[in-house]
């Protein structure tokens, strides 16, 4: 919600919304998050990977994927795969390079990968261009 939206909800003026937006910050009870289509960022493959993991290696492969840079989502979960992976690469030769060097000394035991063809919704909401 642009600040003018949020000015108009409040009925205040400026300032004091200004004011209380600083104050909830500070106390940690607002924040502020800027998605950016990673296709903006020369990302144009977006892939699903269901990873197969001894369980003793679960959480340390999981926190090593959510601290890699390509990585925007790791889940455990139950089933044939027991952790989900989320990735964005540049094209086809990353993604292969991903699985390989990046997942290879990991210890993963299989490998499931997706590609998504066209995301229909994600986090965030899509913002007007500016002018």
């Amino acid at each position: 919600m642009s600040r003018h939206r949020l000015i108009a909800a409040a009925g205040a003026p400026e300032s004091t919304v200004r004011s209380r937006l600083h104050r909830l910050a500070a106390a940690g009870r607002l924040r502020t998050h800027a998605t950016v289509d990673p296709r903006l960022l020369g990302m144009a493959v977006d892939a699903n990977l269901w990873l197969d993991v001894p369980p003793g290696r679960l959480a340390a492969v999981g926190e090593e994927l959510a601290a890699h840079p390509q990585v925007h989502g790791v889940l455990a979960t139950s089933g044939p795969a027991n952790l989900m992976a989320t990735v964005f690469c540049a094209d086809h030769q990353g993604l292969y390079r991903f699985l390989t060097g990046t997942l290879g000394p990991l210890g993963v035991n299989r490998v499931e990968t997706a590609i998504v063809a066209r995301a229909v919704k994600r986090a965030g909401v899509v913002l007007p261009s500016l002018p």
